[in-house]
Order: C-alpha cells, then sequence, then structure tokens
C-alpha cells in the first residue's frame, strides 16, 4: 500500500513477456483424444446437444495451454486442467 500512497510505480513494469505469433502445430497423442472425449461427452449431455461443438473448444483450450507452458505437445498435466475446470462449468445452473 505505500507504493500507491506514494505514487511510486510498480516493480512489474520490468516483466517482458514473449508471445510467439506463430507457435508450431502441436502434437495431441490419442490417449489424450480419448480422455478429452469423457469430458466432451458429459459436457453434451448437460447441455442436451451433440459433443462436436465441445470438442472443437476443448482441444483448442488444451492446445492453447500446451503452446503457453512452452510444449510441443498436449501433456496429461493439460489434460488434468480440462478435468479441473470441466467441474466448475455450470449449465444447470445450480448454485455455487
Amino acid at each position: 500500500m505505500d507504493d500507491i500512497d506514494a505514487k511510486r510505480p510498480d516493480s512489474i513494469g520490468k516483466v517482458k513477456l514473449v508471445i510467439k505469433r506463430q507457435p508450431k502445430p502441436i502434437k495431441t497423442p490419442e490417449n489424450m483424444l480419448r480422455q478429452l472425449r469423457a469430458y466432451e461427452e458429459s459436457l453434451s449431455a448437460s447441455t442436451g446437444s451433440l459433443p462436436y461443438r465441445h470438442q472443437i473448444q476443448l482441444n483448442a483450450i488444451t492446445e492453447s495451454l500446451a503452446i503457453i507452458r512452452g510444449h510441443g505437445k498436449v501433456t496429461q498435466e493439460d489434460i488434468d486442467t480440462i478435468a479441473n475446470l470441466s467441474k466448475w462449468v455450470n449449465y444447470d445452473f445450480k448454485e455455487i
């Protein structure tokens, strides 16, 4: 709070963010795709729709996670992140 009161600049200004504009294509092993399929089907069951849209969205998210982590392929850590996120998707509009 002293920094705010003294109107001194944040020390976070020294951080550099590097974004690769054209990352290499990400590979997704078959066993990872099978794991994602279970989450796609559970999301489609909650919305009463086909899992195609969820498949595209979850694949894009897992590939994005791999790019952020600097990996050339989707790893189990990325799938675990999707598993954690899917617990918070609330299509039934239940109170959280």
